[in-house]
């Protein structure tokens, strides 16, 4: 179960027995929809795939990705990246934002960037579907991803594991879903675009901390989200069920 985009919807879903959430969060909401036997197996990051890299050189590059999704983060990020200019940081932003289906793409990305422009923001590209995003993630000092809701979106969304795994620090919005991520990453009031900017400011201002969130970022990727962590709750569950 990675996601529930509208609550009422578990209302027509019965379960055939054992249920499997991403996270704490969802696992209670399905219990409260009369889903009983409820287990938590957080999804899964090749962390072959995904190494621990130094931090890149150069100008910083700060990275939003998600979808054009009401309450998504993408018009809060700008928001927040306004704020941070604003306390003397400075850095390109890149929001990498992909559509759902039947929405008007060039529509939507020309809005981000008008609101960008608004907001005194010089460096700013707006992109859409990314092709290679192991390049762009490694490319970038900061993951900025301040959802108000996750909506469609698993409950670990993979760029946010992404990204740890790379030694990427991620500041996120402070919903249930991140709760269990502590210290590994820094977390500010969901919608809250002035103390998220303000988060960034202070961390591309700390090289110290910069490198401390990358290593506990990597830790927890390694600790929680690892194939063989993944492997082996699914299999004592499979042994459980089985028996």
């Amino acid at each position: 179960m990675t996601g529930v985009m509208d609550a009422r919807f578990l209302d027509r879903a019965r379960p055939l027995g054992a249920t499997v959430a991403l996270s704490e969060s969802m696992a209670r909401r399905l219990r409260a929809a009369d889903f009983g036997d409820v287990r938590v197996v957080p999804p899964m990051i090749d962390l072959d795939a995904w190494p621990y890299l130094p931090r890149p050189q150069g100008y910083p590059v700060v990275l939003f990705a998600g979808h054009h999704d009401p309450r998504g983060g993408a018009e809060t990020v700008i928001d927040a990246a306004a704020e941070a200019w604003r306390e003397g940081a400075r850095f390109r932003l890149v929001l990498a934002v992909r559509a759902r289906p039947g929405q008007r793409t060039g529509l939507l990305e020309e809005a981000l960037r008008e609101r960008a422009g608004a907001a005194g923001l010089p460096d700013v590209e707006v992109l859409g579907h990314v092709e290679d995003m192991r390049e762009l993630i490694t490319s970038v000092h900061v993951l900025l991803y301040p959802p108000d809701s996750l909506g469609g979106k698993a409950d670990i969304p993979l760029t946010v594991l992404q990204s740890l795994a790379s030694g990427r620090p991620a500041i996120l919005s402070d919903l249930p879903q991140f709760a269990d991520f502590g210290h590994a990453v820094l977390r500010a009031p969901a919608g809250d675009a002035r103390r998220t900017g303000q988060q960034l400011a202070w961390l591309l201002d700390q090289p110290r901390s910069w490198d401390v969130l990358a290593e506990r970022g990597r830790s927890l990727a390694e600790d929680h989200f690892g194939p063989e962590r993944f492997a082996a709750r699914y299999a004592a569950l499979y042994r459980e069920l089985l028996a």
